[in-house]
């Protein structure tokens, strides 16, 4: 009897591993979609954006979602301002040819360049240079760059040993300008070649997707996540870069729609109706959350809580939980849950911030937490961070950390 037993144990354990293998692999093919070449790194050139939100529309139709936005709708437009880089982009000093990406960025928000001169610094000539190698305290040396960046001149190149982090903006810098990585033991440049190719587009037409599983009261469990990126830096076929976007966030669009997926196979319809939406245009300022929020097609009040998903590929190191300190008992419960099914390394506490696009929602009386893993890779807003180098080490922990947690309401 005891080996029989036995037996059925281990068929059944092996079957709940088995279904959270299923869970991780689901996300990686969800992850490797999204952040693949043609995907464009979801943003401005080459209808990246676009190409994306068909995607996760056809992703919730496939798995038997209910459309929020009128019948067969799961889209809703809106129109943004956004600087774009849809062209050349290439930059050479001293006559050698740099790659975009990895060895610069186009300063965000700068107009066109083309430019071919003698650099000089601390003075506008042929190109301005400003040389912020082993230079001084981050937040000062930005604070700098901006001055200069919001006055007309000459073109600039900025040298930095620091990280490359790209960026996006709504409008143009007054001067244009790009972001050179390189050693402090590096000869300063003495001439420069740059072109760059920037176009505004002040009506883009970006995606909010959206869909629900209606449950057996109209109150709300809302859970978000934003599935565009920065896009491409320059076009392919011009020396350009693309950012694939894995850990931002891809892995939180890919764990929102698992959990779709979860609930919608669940045999007993929910208490509350889940409503799940990917955000386009959060890189941008939150601007898809901020134009949701108004242009709701249900009520606000009707939300009971929302949780947004942002940055959530690793995980070796815990959570952090935004808005923890001010919904204290929502958090202390799900501390609890961790706890007793020891999920995480640790489930961090944070304070308000406005960071993601739980806050839109948050500034008009929603109960919102945004959750994000820490540890692993720590690659963010450049070139490197691909599916290749995502681990989704902590993903089934955090399913069930959430499944436990949306299910406690």
């Amino acid at each position: 009897m005891i080996p029989r037993i036995l037996s059925l144990l281990l068929i059944f354990i092996s079957a709940v591993s088995s279904l959270y293998a299923q869970d991780k692999a689901y996300a990686r093919n969800i992850v490797k979609e999204l952040c693949a070449e043609d995907m464009n790194g979801r943003g401005y050139v080459d209808e990246g954006m676009e190409l994306a939100a068909e995607f996760l529309a056809a992703e919730f139709r496939k798995i038997g979602l209910s459309p929020l936005f009128g019948e067969q709708q799961f889209l809703q437009s809106l129109a943004v301002p956004v600087v774009a880089y849809p062209g050349r982009m290439e930059v050479r000093l001293d006559g050698n040819k740099l790659e975009p990406g990895v060895d610069f960025h186009v300063y965000p928000g700068s107009p066109s360049i083309k430019a071919k001169g003698v650099v000089s610094g601390g003075q506008d000539g042929d190109i301005l240079l400003v040389d912020q190698r082993d230079g001084g305290k981050p937040t000062e040396l930005a604070e700098a760059m901006s001055a200069i960046m919001s006055s007309t001149g000459s073109p600039v190149i900025q040298l930095t040993d620091q990280k490359l982090t790209w960026a996006l903006r709504q409008e143009y810098q007054a001067r244009g300008g790009v972001i050179i990585q390189m050693s402090p033991e590096t000869p300063t440049p003495e001439s420069a070649k740059i072109r760059v190719d920037a176009e505004h587009y002040s009506d883009y037409r970006v995606y909010n997707v959206a869909a629900k599983i209606q449950g057996k009261s109209d109150s709300i469990i809302l859970i978000t996540a934003h599935y565009d990126h920065l896009g491409r830096m320059g076009h392919r076929r011009k020396s350009g870069a693309y950012f694939p976007g894995a850990n931002d966030n891809a892995s939180g669009t890919a764990l929102m729609l698992d959990l779709a997926r979860y609930y919608m196979a669940q045999d007993e319809q929910p208490e509350y109706t889940l409503v799940f939406i990917a955000f386009g245009a959060e890189e941008l300022g939150l601007m898809g959350s901020s134009y949701l929020v108004e242009h709701a097609p249900f009520a606000l009040e009707s939300i009971r809580f929302q949780v947004n998903l942002d940055i959530c590929g690793t995980g070796d190191d815990g959570i952090q939980v935004v808005n923890g300190s001010v919904l204290r008992p929502e958090f202390d419960r799900l501390v609890a849950i961790n706890d007793h099914f020891a999920l995480l390394e640790k489930v961090k506490i944070r304070g308000e911030r406005c960071n993601s696009d739980h806050c839109p929602f948050y500034l008009r009386g929603v109960p919102a937490f945004f959750i994000y893993t820490l540890g692993g890779a720590r690659h963010y807003h450049d070139v490197y961070d691909t599916e290749e180098a995502l681990t989704l080490s902590e993903f089934e922990d955090l399913h069930r950390l959430l499944t436990h947690f949306i299910d406690g309401f």
